[in-house]
C-alpha cells in the first residue's frame, strides 16, 4: 500500500508558505510518534478549525491514528474520502480477509464520477452490490460541494477473484478492493 505523494503535493502547494512548513512539520512529529493523540490539542488548536490547514492537519491526525491502532488494514478501512484525506493505493493482499469465499470471476459495480468512467482512472473501492454503488453515485456525497448528480452513474465490470486485495463477508459494502488495471468488460 501506498500514499500518493502526486495527489499530496498538488493540495498542499495551494496553501500559503507557512501553512505548508506547518503540515510538514507536523507530519515529521507524527511519523516518529504516530500514537500522539495529544498532538491534535496541541498543534490543531493553532488553527482556524475552518482553514485549509486545520482540515489537512486533522485528516493528517486521523490518519496516523488510524494506522497506529491497527496498520495498513485500519487504514485502508477507515479512510475517510473527503477533503484532504491522504489517497491511499493498496498493491498487496491486505490480511485478515474474506477473499477464498468469492467465487473465481466475479461482477462488481462502482458508483462514481462521469469523468472516472469517461478517463478509466477507477479507484479500487468496488462493490459486489449494484445498490450500494448506487447509494456511492447519487446519495452518499450529495452534501459534498462538488457534487453533481448528474455527472454520476454506476459502473459495471468483471474481475477474478485474483485480482481482488481485499474483502470482508461481513462488509454491510459488500466491498472489494480490487487491482483496477484488471478490470474487464467496464461500462455503465
Amino acid at each position: 500500500m501506498k500514499i500518493s505523494e502526486d495527489h499530496f503535493i498538488k493540495k498542499i502547494q495551494t496553501l500559503s508558505f507557512k501553512d505548508q512548513l506547518a503540515i510538514l512539520g507536523t507530519i515529521n512529529l507524527y511519523s516518529r510518534e504516530p500514537r500522539n493523540y495529544c498532538l491534535h490539542t496541541h498543534l490543531l488548536g493553532n488553527f482556524d478549525q475552518n482553514s485549509q490547514t486545520y482540515l489537512i492537519l486533522d485528516s493528517l491526525r486521523h490518519a496516523f491514528n488510524i494506522f497506529g491502532e491497527g496498520g495498513l488494514i485500519n487504514l485502508w478501512i477507515y479512510q475517510e474520502n473527503q477533503c484532504w484525506y491522504p489517497f491511499i493505493k493498496i498493491e498487496e493482499i491486505l490480511f485478515p480477509n474474506d477473499i477464498n469465499l468469492l467465487p473465481n470471476d466475479l461482477t462488481i459495480y462502482r458508483g462514481c464520477s462521469k469523468n472516472e468512467y469517461k478517463n478509466k482512472k477507477f479507484k479500487q473501492s468496488w462493490s459486489l452490490e449494484k445498490s450500494v454503488a448506487e447509494s456511492f453515485a447519487y446519495e452518499h456525497y450529495k452534501d459534498q460541494d462538488w457534487f453533481n448528480i448528474n455527472d454520476r452513474c454506476v459502473v459495471e465490470a468483471q474481475i477474478s477473484k485474483k485480482s481482488v486485495y481485499y474483502y470482508r463477508n461481513s462488509s454491510y459494502e459488500n466491498e472489494v478492493v480490487v487491482n483496477v488495471s484488471k478490470l474487464r468488460n467496464v461500462n455503465f
